[in-house]
Formats: structure tokens, C-alpha cells, sequence
């Protein structure tokens, strides 16, 4: 059964400084492997690529911070947000760089084309996240502990 949660975020815009919404999905998709979980998302950005890593960025948000239900990463990986971009900025930052987050993905695929609308590109992207690379990466610069430690 395909689990979709919809989350809300509050985009503030520089010209208007008007507070604009957008929903986007999150939906964890039944083809995961084992060590790796396999999602769908939306992502808006000022241009194609911004959009996309917005998406990214997005998938990762949520293994990390919320846990995604129905799928084998039901709890977050890091149960203190806050302190843990507080403390782990820079590790915690690179989950916002494609040049960075690129080597925990195993698969991403572009679905459909790309839509402009006043707020900017919207798109959707299924991506795959090695899950134990993710967690290796994030043991070995200290924001987790390793399991049974």
C-alpha cells in the first residue's frame, strides 16, 4: 500500500514578501532493496535544476528528520534536528548539494516534464537512497551513533 504524505512548506518571496504555499508529496514507493529506500517527491525552484534539488533535498529531509511510513525507514535517522544542524552544520548542509547528497543515491529518474508557474519550476523525482552508505556517512562524522553503541 503506497503511503503518501502531503507536508506543507512556506516559501517567502524577496520581491513581495508575501508568505506563498505549495504542497509537495512524499511517497514511498514498493520498489525498495533491501538497504535502500525508494521514493517519490516534488521539488520547486527558480529553474529546472534548483527544482530538482529541492526534490532531493526533500527525500533526504525526511529519511533524516521524520522517518517516511510504510517504508523500511519508518523512524528518523537523526532524532535531534535542531542539534544536530546546529552542531553538524556542514554534514547536515551537504544533504542540500547535489555535488555532495549524489553519493547516497543509487538511482534518481525525472518523471514527467518540468512545470513553470509564477512561483517558479515544479517537478517530480524518483529517487533511490542507499540507506546504509547514508548511515555509514553519517557515523563516521559523529552526527549518529553506531547501532548498538
Amino acid at each position: 500500500m503506497k503511503k503518501v504524505i502531503s507536508l506543507f512548506m512556506v516559501l517567502v518571496t524577496a520581491s513581495c514578501g508575501t508568505p506563498k504555499f505549495y504542497a509537495y508529496h512524499l511517497q514511498n514507493l514498493p520498489r525498495t532493496e533491501q538497504g535502500t529506500i525508494f521514493l517519490e517527491t516534488t521539488g520547486l525552484g527558480s529553474s529546472e535544476d534548483a527544482a530538482y534539488n529541492d526534490a532531493a533535498a526533500s527525500a533526504f529531509n525526511a529519511v533524516l528528520f521524520k522517518g517516511v511510513p510504510g517504508s523500511v525507514q519508518t523512524a528518523p535517522m537523526i532524532a535531534d534536528e535542531s542539534r544536530a544542524k546546529n552542531d553538524h552544520k556542514q554534514v547536515i548542509d551537504c544533504f542540500h548539494t547535489f555535488d555532495c547528497y549524489s553519493k547516497f543515491v543509487a538511482q534518481s529518474d525525472k518523471i514527467g516534464m518540468p512545470v513553470k508557474g509564477k512561483d517558479g519550476t515544479s517537478v517530480v523525482l524518483r529517487i533511490k537512497i542507499n540507506l546504509r552508505t547514508l548511515r555509514t556517512y553519517l557515523e563516521q562524522n559523529g552526527v549518529i551513533r553506531q547501532f548498538g553503541l
